[in-house]
């Protein structure tokens, strides 16, 4: 009893089965009587658990906890295996040399792969009842609300409301665009229906082009603005 770390002890089986243990000292067959009540109070409480997400339903419960008893498992023996395998070969390229220490290679061969496969089945135990006892349920509504809320607050930042007016501005300039193009295109296909192609037809002034603030052609002496000018504006605006 002396050689036991018992403090150490409760650690672990805390961590394995996320239960509180106060064990006492004692034999082997004592410390399990101690054990074992609080890991089947244990199991039991996670299995009504895994009812209450499903509406209370006692069997889905149990039904629950043997899914993932079984993926789990299925898990670390995949793993584990694969390591295995993995170790196994590096030990056969090098049990040569067991042969250096007056041993005969294919011995230390079996013996050093049965302590390998021993402690493998050790960890595929201890990794899947670990998880089997930290695995948590949730109700799906519940899981889907955050996700939900964050999705719609995403579209909010992304949509019209997060929009600035010029780009509000352009895309209202962009439909009224859009509703001005098919009447230009109508037209234009008026116009080649008609005579093919159309033709660009040269335009001639019947006077020479005069700037505002040019002497008028008259001889007045007066700005063409001031003289012939202003009447062909005031003619312009009738």
């Amino acid at each position: 009893d002396d050689e036991w770390d018992w403090d150490e002890l409760e650690d672990a089986l805390q961590e394995q089965f996320q239960a509180q243990f106060d064990i006492q000292p004692g034999t082997p067959d004592e410390v399990a009587s101690q054990v074992w009540p609080v890991i089947e109070e244990t199991l039991a409480e996670r299995e009504q658990k895994f009812g209450e997400v499903n509406g209370g339903d006692k069997a889905r419960g149990r039904t629950w906890l043997m899914y993932f008893q079984r993926t789990f498992w299925l898990e670390e023996i995949d793993q584990q295996w694969i390591e295995h395998l993995k170790t196994m070969d590096a030990l056969r390229e090098g049990i040569g040399l067991q042969g250096y220490g007056q041993k005969d290679p294919k011995k230390e061969y079996k013996r050093i792969g049965f302590d390998m496969f021993s402690e493998m089945m050790g960890r595929i135990q201890a990794n899947a009842i670990g998880k089997l006892f930290k695995v948590q349920l949730e109700r799906k509504q519940e899981a889907q609300v955050p996700a939900i809320q964050e999705k719609e607050r995403d579209m909010e930042e992304r949509g019209v409301a997060g929009k600035s007016e010029d780009e509000t501005e352009a895309s209202d300039g962009d439909g009224a665009a859009q509703q001005r193009r098919p009447a230009r295109r109508s037209q234009g296909g008026m116009a080649r229906a008609d005579g093919g192609e159309p033709k660009g037809e040269t335009v001639r002034r019947e006077k020479p082009k005069v700037g505002r603030n040019d002497p008028c052609p008259c001889g007045s002496g007066k700005k063409y603005k001031k003289c012939h000018g202003k009447d062909e504006e005031a003619a312009a605006t009738e």
